[in-house]
């Protein structure tokens, strides 16, 4: 379970190379969604994250206590990062999905 806070700064943000199994999380604008790596190249330049599922089992996001659960979901899709010359990895294709390595989090912006 995950509390919102728990993860706000881009220090978060993954710079060391993930190993298959590990829970991570990928923030796309202020929202964040869980994921699980299942492929790392040989260099660790590229990651494969397979998204996961969550719910709210209490709290809310507009009141900013929320408390989610986590669940694999083998059947998801799978999004595929590199990682840049800074050190963090983005979605391929894009700057904008960053990837976090401080496992599992959820939160979805209220104000959209």
């Amino acid at each position: 379970m995950w509390i919102p806070g728990a993860l706000k700064s881009s220090k978060s943000m993954a710079t060391e190379t993930p190993t298959v199994g590990t829970h991570v999380s990928y923030q796309v604008g202020s929202d964040r969604y869980p994921g699980t790596v299942v492929a790392v190249s040989k260099s660790g330049r590229q990651v494969q994250v397979q998204k996961d599922d969550f719910r709210v089992v209490s709290g809310s996001w507009q009141g900013n206590d929320a408390v989610c659960e986590f669940t694999r979901n083998e059947k998801a899709e799978i999004l595929k990062f590199t990682k840049r010359s800074n050190g963090s990895y983005l979605r391929v294709g894009g700057n904008y999905c960053y990837l976090s390595t401080n496992g599992w989090a959820a939160y979805l912006n209220p104000c959209f």
